[in-house]
C-alpha cells in the first residue's frame, strides 16, 4: 500500500541492503556543518536512520549508494571507502563523517 502512495516501483528486494554492504556504512556520523549526529542502523535488511535523541526513521534504497526517507524529502548519499555520508533535504547538502 505504501509503495502505490509514495509511487514506488522498485522491488521490495532492490529497496533491501545485504549484511556486507550494511556493515561497510553501519554507524554513527556526525558533521561540521550541523549539530546532528546520526546513528545508521538495520532492522529487517533494511536501513534505519536515527538522528540521536530522536525517534528512528527507515530508509529506502533508490540506488546502489544512495537511500531515503520519502515523507521527510531526505537523501542519504554514502561513500563507505571515505566513511562519509551526504544528507541531502530541501536543497541542501551537508556532509557527515563516520565516527
Amino acid at each position: 500500500m505504501l509503495n502505490i502512495i509514495y509511487k514506488n516501483k522498485r522491488s521490495l528486494s532492490e529497496r533491501q541492503i545485504t549484511n556486507i554492504e550494511a556493515s561497510k556504512i553501519v554507524g554513527l556520523y556526525k558533521s561540521d556543518e550541523l549539530p546532528l549526529k546520526f546513528n545508521i542502523s538495520t532492522e529487517n535488511n533494511f536501513l534505519k536512520a536515527e538522528v540521536l535523541d530522536q525517534s528512528s526513521f527507515p530508509l529506502d534504497r533508490i540506488s546502489k549508494n544512495e537511500f531515503e526517507y520519502f515523507a521527510a524529502g531526505i537523501k542519504l548519499e554514502f561513500n563507505a571507502s571515505e566513511k562519509t555520508m551526504l544528507l541531502k533535504q530541501r536543497g541542501q547538502t551537508y556532509k557527515f563523517t563516520k565516527e
